[in-house]
């Protein structure tokens, strides 16, 4: 096992995990492509494929090819925890959490990344119009 430091990931690589990650769901699975990616960072898209590339052979992500009736479409990316030590500091009068859960921006704790923005974006836009 590796921790994220020790790795020693570049700035995009790190950009592109953290943008990957903001995408999962509870099994730790994503599907945005490459263009998606590529106008999230500001990047372009070869060198968001060498970044993919880079993680996957480091065994911080895994890689499937999917395909639909037309043809290939979007990959799935699976963040595999088992690679990296994640270190947590935990409060001893802290509730356990389940580690499919993590730990938001404003405290609490969400299922999936999307979960917590979807709440923000609800609450930004009932405060804006109240």
């Amino acid at each position: 096992m590796m921790d994220a430091i020790s790795l020693g990931l570049t700035g995009i690589e790190k950009a592109t995990l953290v943008h990957l990650s903001s995408f999962i769901d509870g099994k730790y699975q994503c599907f945005p492509s490459i263009k998606k990616l590529a106008n999230i960072t500001g990047f372009s898209e070869s060198t968001m494929k060498r970044a993919v590339a880079r993680l996957e052979s480091l065994g911080v992500i895994t890689k499937k090819r999917r395909y639909s009736n037309s043809g290939p479409t979007s990959n799935l990316y699976t963040l595999n925890l088992q690679s990296l030590q994640l270190k947590t500091q935990t409060k001893k009068t802290a509730s356990p959490v389940n580690a499919a859960q993590f730990l938001a921006q404003d405290g609490n704790y969400y299922s999936c990344p999307a979960e917590f923005y979807k709440k923000k974006m609800t609450n930004q836009v009932g405060n804006h119009y109240a």
